[in-house]
């Protein structure tokens, strides 16, 4: 074999190590992109608004403005899940909520989202707001939901506004409430699952129906009732938005610890699974491309023969070569 031809074999060579450590690398950093973090921790998956893309192009969750505005406070407000060991969240890290749904549409059938209450851990109003409606009201519930005309008439701020203040204070914290999926849709905003806490779905709190093996949720009247000796909801008194969301804090009080030590289980199994996948994607690409490596140094000894790395145009991960001509000394 020529110098100029082994110089040639060994720069083919090189190049296809180098191109298969560049996939590598950029493997590597998708497969990072959709675990919760490459050190296992959960902190970094903020609220989202409904409708955007939950990761992004790094190995942390893609956020809008309106969502990190308590980035720089999520050492003292927010709480985060590690491999540490189980620690019971911080009470300024966990909110309540709570809404009120007016009737829209021809027959008021279709719930719009009328008022927003949210409270802290003393129950401490952090937000209570009437929110502009966009379509005509044809049923304000007004026996259920306490809502007049006269109380959206004097609304001043948009669903947009209500959605970016409430994402802002969901950043990072753990969310009470009852029934929380409707709140929540009506809203626009998704709420990571290990961060909400709904009285209606967690199994304590609900009941099976007679001849039915099924869990159903129960009704918040009752579990206040039952749990907190308290009533709410008097029959011909209109929902009051505030004391909803204060009993369903009140009810995940009673059951904290409890609750708190599932998630965190559930959250560990999940990040295990999770790394034992990415371990096990990230051997199967290196063997892959070992594979490849040596057929392709196999392949041009024994042709005897330069061959040019390509890419083709359409297909990233496809290789093709096309034979050069051979170096006459």
């Amino acid at each position: 074999m020529s110098t100029a031809t082994f110089h040639n074999l060994t720069n083919n060579t090189n190049m296809n190590a180098n191109a298969s450590n560049n996939m590598m690398d950029n493997t590597d950093h998708h497969l990072d992109a959709v675990s919760f973090s490459s050190s296992g921790s959960f902190e970094d998956s903020p609220t989202r608004v409904k409708g955007q893309s939950p990761w992004g192009k790094s190995n942390r969750a893609s956020y809008s403005a309106l969502d990190v505005s308590n980035r720089e406070n999520r050492t003292t407000t927010g709480h985060s899940y590690s491999n540490v060991g189980f620690q019971m969240p911080h009470p300024s890290s966990i909110v309540a909520l709570d809404c009120e749904m007016v009737g829209i549409g021809k027959h008021g059938d279709r719930s719009s989202v009328a008022r927003v209450t949210l409270i802290d851990w003393e129950g401490n109003s952090l937000i209570d707001t009437y929110v502009v409606q966009k379509l005509p009201v044809t049923d304000y519930r007004t026996f259920i939901s306490g809502i007049t005309k006269e109380n959206l008439e004097g609304a001043s701020m948009t669903l947009e506004q209500c959605r970016e203040q409430v994402s802002r204070l969901l950043y990072n914290r753990i969310l009470v409430g009852h029934g929380l999926k409707n709140d929540l849709d009506a809203l626009g905003i998704n709420q990571p699952w290990w961060l909400t806490r709904d009285t209606a779905t967690y199994l304590p709190f609900m009941k099976k129906r007679a001849n039915n093996l099924a869990w159903w949720p129960r009704k918040l009247k009752e579990l206040a009732s039952e749990q907190l000796e308290r009533e709410i909801q008097v029959f011909g008194k209109p929902h009051s938005p505030f004391e909803d969301a204060l009993a369903a804090l009140d009810l995940y009080k009673t059951v904290q610890s409890e609750w708190e030590q599932e998630i965190y289980t559930s959250l560990m199994k999940t990040n295990k699974f999770k790394q034992q996948h990415l371990t096990d994607q990230r051997m199967a690409l290196m063997q892959r491309h070992n594979n490849q490596n040596m057929y392709h140094n196999n392949h041009h000894h024994h042709h005897n023969n330069h061959y040019r790395y390509k890419y083709h145009p359409n297909r990233q991960h496809q290789r093709y070569y096309v034979p050069q001509q051979q170096v006459v000394q």
